[in-house]
């Protein structure tokens, strides 16, 4: 009896102390987060029913993302190798600069994009400006908009800027556009000035850049408050560098 008892106390004396150093260590069996999906201005829910992410509900498609991939890759570049121009190869992109890869960087940014974009386009769903918010209607509209430009040319009607846009450029101009249409509905609404801060006021700031300001802090704000789900597994699987997927 006496031998058993000695045994218990020995066991839970060694035992609770190595309990309290795996808890107190963080349980280093979870695994870690990648480097890609660290310090995001909004919080990530993984989730193995989405795709790759959805924003609020709705989806974020492969395309989509490639071509944000791609809008972000000359500042990825510029950032790491000083130059936007000349790839530097393949090799350059898992190599550790600091902590980070540029392909991390790579898709910390593109994430960072999509969240954002898919807020502007749900808000401008919301305020009646956009009706549907899917990459595929971004597609179409691309596709209308070259055809139209296509048209004027043969017409011999003036045209400005390019005959063809890419689908980058027509997004880019496209978001530029909903900006200055979202600005200007949301100040309609007043509700530009529940994002503004004493601290943040400018002096002689314009009524204009006034208007800029508050917009980016609006949309800040609703991108930290979005709710975003992400399929880390098959996110990780495209390869945002090339735009294929991961062999």
């Amino acid at each position: 009896m006496l031998n058993k008892a000695l045994r218990t106390l020995l066991t839970t004396r060694i035992a609770l102390p190595l309990l309290w150093v795996v808890l107190s260590q963080g349980c280093s069996w979870q695994r870690e987060t990648p480097q890609g999906f660290r310090d995001l201005p909004f919080k990530l829910t993984y989730d193995t029913t989405v795709d790759l992410l959805t924003v609020n509900d709705e989806p974020i498609e492969r395309q989509e993302m490639i071509l944000f991939a791609q809008i972000n890759r000359p500042e990825v570049l510029r950032h790491f190798h000083g130059t936007d121009g000349t790839d530097p190869g393949a090799e350059f992109w898992d190599q550790s600069f600091e902590g980070v890869s540029p392909r991390a960087d790579l898709l910390n940014r593109t994430l960072r994009t999509c969240v954002e974009v898919k807020v502007r386009l749900l808000l401008a769903r919301e305020f009646g400006i956009r009706g549907e918010v899917n990459f595929e209607n971004v597609e179409r509209r691309w596709q209308v908009e070259n055809l139209r430009r296509q048209e004027a040319v043969e017409r011999g009607d003036e045209l400005f800027g390019p005959v063809e846009y890419t689908l980058q450029k027509y997004v880019e101009n496209d978001l530029r556009s909903l900006d200055i249409a979202l600005m200007q509905r949301l100040e309609e609404k007043a509700l530009l000035d529940k994002a503004d801060s004493i601290w943040d006021h400018q002096p002689a700031e314009s009524r204009l850049e006034r208007m800029r300001r508050l917009y980016r802090a609006y949309l800040k704000g609703e991108v930290e408050k979005s709710i975003v789900r992400v399929n880390q597994e098959n996110i990780l699987s495209l390869d945002l560098v090339s735009g294929e997927p991961a062999l």
